[in-house]
């Protein structure tokens, strides 16, 4: 599994490409919400795209709470949006 991504500035957003086998990591997230706060912060942008497919998530709850918690907190008011290819709600919770 893979953390690496590409950041693009588009007119009016961040694009974040995420490749197929990505995977959330504790760091990795760190790492990413670092790396597109300055871009946002230097370029006043306001909204954030992620894209690609389903990563893989190898983060406990306190993780994804802290990450939430680091975006809330930013002050950079971003609107952050996901494209996930093959999302699915049942998935995700577990029914499947």
């Amino acid at each position: 599994m893979g953390t690496d991504y590409t950041l693009k500035l588009r007119k009016n957003y961040l694009h974040v490409k995420l490749p197929n086998d990505y995977e959330i990591t504790p760091e990795g997230i760190q790492r990413q919400w670092t790396e597109i706060f300055d871009i946002c912060k230097k370029n006043n942008c306001r909204h954030v795209l992620f894209e690609g497919k389903t990563p893989k998530r190898s983060i406990k709850t306190m993780d994804a709470f802290q990450s939430a918690s680091d975006l809330a907190h930013s002050g950079l008011g971003l609107s952050v949006s996901f494209c996930f290819y093959d999302y699915t709600l049942m998935t995700y919770l577990g029914y499947l």
